[in-house]
């Protein structure tokens, strides 16, 4: 959708597949035949449509769940068919309407679904239904096809504008158990009747939106599976360029217990009346007036180094006791990963991931629970973190050791330029996020926040905030400027006037510790383009959608050692 701006008086636009695929429909080409093929289908033998072609052994490609489960690509072909992710072939079959399931993880950049269907006495028809962690893509007139390929156009750099529309048939007819159920595709076709091999394909691409648009990661490198903790540890801390894959699952890093560090911690009294204890970390320069408790704290602290793309597999990988920190370092791409059980215990011990002093990072499809301290920080001076973006994030605020059980650090930036959205904060006590310090701007859009005791989108002492088509429930407060002990400016935030949702149990917009209308500060406008969802969708989409997995996410669990 295009908005324009009142004050700024600039206009957003979108653009790319996601526009294609969500237009409307065109009208279907009746009749459609259902009837399955007499006899399997010889495929065609010529190279150029696959013919010698092997079976991939990607480690992209899984064998844990089924179709409607997790991210890949379901297909039913009238006849025989050959599946390809980009130049590799993923599955093939003789048969005629018989459902296939590819469990296939797609990696940050450009991505080509291409099918060569055959039939031996009708024009090839297929439906197709491709699960990735943001939306799905179904098969439909924006496909493209063709019954006279040249060149490899299984590479997602060749060009397929020459190649016709595919023929829209509907729904055609019900698809054998096996196919995702509920789905929406239609069957497509080709405008040749008198076919009988075509290609149809597809064109995706996953990347940031945003300031972190530029982000590229360890692209065109060959993907490297860590098959374990220690190995992971070791990719991530490597100066090389790379491409890491992490199996679907738990990796855990916590240090053995016998190695556990001790946290002299000092005992803090929750102020809701609860009685409930909470433990700080002590800096070298404070001290406490209570006597303090020795916890012990086992996480391990790793390093990701520049031009890297990290993606956890299939339904997501949940990292264990990991304090991911990215300083002086750039581009880099991290997705698909859950991070928890940071010394949940201790606040101030230890971060989801830290950002200091970075370039071009890209965290998309991240889940965080059961830190110590924040789940992201950006953190820095004079403007060197920049072009960061964060989508599809579930910060997870449940945490039995908070107070009130909402975890009380989400997401602090300072001095920085981000783009956050469609971002879930959950349970937490302000910080959702916090910008601070100019030259920090950060630009908010599509994100939900639900059941914050305090305020959510804070700007303090200098930094501005866009704040756009966001969604609050049962908010105390749902933004607050405020300047900051040794900075007088204040922070700004700039609302659209209607763009913002705020239900009948959230309260009201906050200017140095009073009431106030919803913000119009006069603010720097990004010079990006951007699509904006209706704020009201968040409320299903973003909860749906965000953190590892999105709704396919695997569960984890704390298990207490000490």
């Amino acid at each position: 959708m295009a908005r324009f701006f009142w004050i700024f008086a600039f206009v957003v636009l979108g653009c790319g597949s996601d526009v294609a695929q969500t237009a409307f429909r065109p009208s279907v080409s009746p009749p459609f035949d259902c009837e399955p093929a007499s006899e399997p289908v010889t495929l065609p033998s010529e190279p150029a449509l696959g013919g010698g072609d092997s079976l991939s052994t990607s480690p992209l490609i899984g064998d844990t769940y089924g179709a409607g489960l997790g991210p890949g690509i379901a297909l039913v072909a009238r006849d025989g068919f050959r599946l390809y992710q980009n130049d590799e072939l993923v599955a093939e079959d003789t048969a005629s309407l018989v459902p296939k399931f590819v469990p296939l993880t797609f990696l940050p950049g450009d991505n080509v679904v291409s099918v060569v269907v055959s039939s031996r006495d009708r024009a090839p028809a297929l439906l197709v239904h491709i699960d990735e962690l943001e939306r799905p893509y179904l098969s439909d007139a924006a496909w493209k096809v063709t019954t006279a390929p040249d060149g490899d156009f299984r590479s997602p750099g060749y060009d397929a504008s020459g190649w016709d529309d595919a023929v829209d048939h509907g729904a055609g007819c019900e698809p054998a158990p096996g196919f995702v159920p509920g789905s929406g595709a239609h069957w497509i076709g080709t405008p040749d009747e008198n076919a009988r091999t075509a290609v149809f394909r597809l064109a995706i691409r996953i990347a940031p939106t945003g300031f972190g648009a530029a982000t590229t990661g360890g692209e065109g490198t060959a993907p490297v599976l860590a098959r374990d903790a220690e190995e992971l540890a070791l990719l991530l801390e490597d100066d090389a360029p790379g491409v890491i894959l992490v199996p679907e699952g738990h990796l855990d890093f916590r240090r053995p217990v016998s190695e556990a560090l001790i946290e002299n911690a000092c005992p803090l009294a929750c102020d809701d009346g609860s009685g409930k204890i909470t433990y700080v970390a002590l800096s070298d320069l404070q001290t406490c007036d209570e006597p303090t408790r020795p916890i012990p704290r086992d996480e391990r602290h790793l390093t990701l180094r520049s031009n890297k793309t990290v993606v956890g597999l299939g339904r997501g990988a949940t990292l264990q006791g990991t304090w991911l920190s990215i300083t002086d370092a750039e581009n880099v791409i991290l997705r698909n990963i859950a991070i928890y059980d940071v010394n949940p215990e201790i606040i101030e011990a230890g971060d989801g991931v830290g950002i200091e002093r970075a370039s071009r990072i890209w965290l998309d499809h991240v889940t965080f629970r059961w830190i110590g301290d924040g789940f992201v920080d950006v953190t820095d001076v004079m403007g060197q973190a920049s072009d960061i973006t964060l989508s599809w994030i579930h910060f997870d605020g449940n945490s039995e050791f908070a107070c009130a059980e909402h975890h009380p650090r989400a997401n602090e930036i300072s001095g920085a330029s981000v783009t956050i959205h469609h971002s879930f904060y959950d349970h937490v006590t302000g910080r959702a996020p916090l910008a601070n310090r100019a030259p920090a701007r950060v630009h908010l859009f599509n994100n939900l926040v639900s059941d914050n005791p305090d305020y959510a989108v804070g700007a303090a002492c200098g930094a501005e905030i866009l704040l756009e088509e966001s969604l609050f429930e049962s908010v105390s407060f749902p933004t607050l400027r405020r300047d900051c002990p040794d900075d007088a400016s204040l922070g700004k935030i700039f609302a659209p006037e209607g763009s913002n949702e705020y239900d009948a149990s959230t309260g009201s917009h906050q200017l140095s510790g009073a009431d106030s209308p919803e913000p119009r500060d006069m603010v720097v406008p990004p010079a990006y383009d951007y699509v904006l969802d209706d704020a009201l969708d968040a409320r299903d989409t973003v909860r749906d959608r965000a953190g590892a997995g999105a709704h396919w996410g695997l569960p984890f669990a704390l298990d207490r050692r000490f």
